[in-house]
């Protein structure tokens, strides 16, 4: 049956099934223009309505749907999207009318198309082309889901019509299965690997290794006589990055001298602090302050028991080819003051990048999280984990699992904590295997399709109307 379906999809292969496997319109397409997307806009050019370059926010210019009402029952995304484009730029003005600009756009393409389904290649990235029409859907009842991704061997289906129930669905046998063993302890990749290296790619590599992505970068600038840059669409000046780079390498030596090598011993919770600016808290959890969970943990902790904070081990690797833009405004997301607030709290220690994130989980009373990968790892080693996202993740189906929705609730898994008995019982990571799909294999998108048309049909519309 032909549905009108919204796509956000950068790569291009989702698009690629859809526009080659059913007969579905694309009322609006999402994506990045490089030549296989460009290539598959031309060929189906009847089938597809509003192509959006997803690296040109400011292309969005539109205030004809402008709605009061529509803006104040939408306010909580606009606060997730503000905050998400801080990440590329500091005007206030500019990342309030980019948001309300994106509002207008789709508010008008809702109003003026029967949309069936939404459906995003990737998780929800809180930018305004993502986070508009997915809280536009929810609101309406309109089925949409996302593809959230593990470290490219394993996807999970996300149904969004119930954010306080965000379950992830079953997807249908398929000749190759992801193991959820294949998702922990990954290796972070920090470069892109050409096809084949030419002149020009081994002078980067050369210019890269001695002085990582931001000495690259100066070299393009002074190679073209510009030092402005872009990122999104959005300008922004190379020396407003060097600035950010040089408060970077502050943070880092300010945490490397006040946090320590603990004893492992002791009775401790560990809190594994989360990477920042990520898409894993913007716009993912309710509860986003990490410093007000470490200060909900020290409070509830037993008598003698310490909280051991430790920085993720990717904040201080970001001048690489890979994660280099998270320098842009990083202050604005995590400085010094961040981790004095940590050290005012006299059961609370910040532990040594030396220390083995391995070695605080096995010996841990429990670990505590919003729900990164941490909370598979510590399965593995049969150690509770206190997730502060009261929205489920595909890691809740272990029984290890313990959520915390009120500092109410924080007590009485603590208190539960000190008699759990999962360090006499294996726990099977392997349980949610069902719920992970192998993108590498030929029936994946098959598959995906047979899972959201069959579980869409158990959306109801709302009632509500823009």
């Amino acid at each position: 049956m032909k549905k009108n379906i919204i796509l956000l999809d950068r790569d291009g292969n989702m698009l690629e099934y859809i526009l080659k496997h059913t007969t579905h319109h694309l009322v609006v397409l999402v994506c990045e223009m490089h030549e296989k997307v460009t290539s598959l806009c031309k060929e189906y050019n009847e089938r597809i309505g509003h192509v959006i370059d997803y690296e040109r926010l400011l292309d969005i210019q539109h205030v004809e749907s402008i709605d009061y009402q529509i803006i104040a029952k939408m306010k909580y995304a606009q606060i997730d999207i503000e905050t998400m484009l801080h990440r590329i730029m500091l005007d206030n003005p500019l990342a309030k009318d980019i948001y309300h600009q994106h509002l207008s756009f789709f508010i008008e393409i809702f109003r003026n198309n029967q949309i069936d389904l939404m459906i995003s290649a990737e998780a929800n990235l809180t930018s305004p082309n993502h986070h508009i029409p997915f809280s536009l859907c929810t609101f309406l009842g309109i089925p949409c889901y996302s593809m959230e991704g593990y470290h490219y061997h394993a996807i999970a289906l996300l149904n969004h019509n119930s954010p306080q129930q965000f379950s992830c669905i079953p997807y249908t046998p398929s000749t190759t299965c992801a193991k959820a063993e294949e998702i922990i302890f990954y290796k972070l990749e920090t470069s892109i690997t050409p096809e084949k290296k030419n002149l020009k790619r081994l002078i980067k590599d050369l210019v890269s290794k001695c002085g990582g992505e931001m000495l690259s970068q100066f070299c393009v600038c002074l190679s073209k006589l510009n030092f402005q840059q872009d990122r999104l669409g959005i300008t922004y000046s190379y020396w407003d990055k060097l600035y950010y780079f040089w408060k970077y390498k502050q943070l880092k030596r300010f945490y490397q001298k006040h946090s320590i090598h603990p004893n492992l011993q002791e009775k401790y919770i560990y809190y594994s602090v989360h990477f920042e600016p990520e898409a894993a808290i913007i716009g993912k959890t309710l509860l986003e302050s990490q410093i007000t969970i470490i200060k909900m943990l020290s409070k509830a902790l037993p008598k003698g028991w310490k909280l051991y904070v430790k920085e993720h081990p990717h904040q201080f690797i970001l001048n690489n080819e890979i994660m280099h833009y998270f320098i842009n405004n990083l202050a604005f997301f995590k400085n010094t003051n961040f981790y004095r607030e940590i050290m005012k709290l006299e059961n609370v220690t910040m532990v040594s990048l030396d220390i083995s994130s391995k070695d605080l989980m096995q010996n841990a009373q429990a670990v505590a999280t919003l729900g990164g990968t941490i909370s598979l790892e510590s399965a593995f080693y049969n150690v509770p984990a206190i997730l502060f996202n009261p929205l489920p993740t595909v890691y809740a189906h272990l029984e290890h699992t313990l959520h915390v929705q009120s500092y109410e609730d924080l007590k009485e898994v603590i208190q539960k904590i000190q008699d759990f008995p999962l360090k006499d019982q294996k726990i099977n990571i392997d349980k949610i295997n069902s719920y992970l799909a192998d993108p590498r294999d030929s029936n994946f998108y098959r598959n995906l399709f047979k899972t959201i048309e069959d579980h869409s049909k158990t959306i109801k519309p709302t009632g509500e109307t823009l």
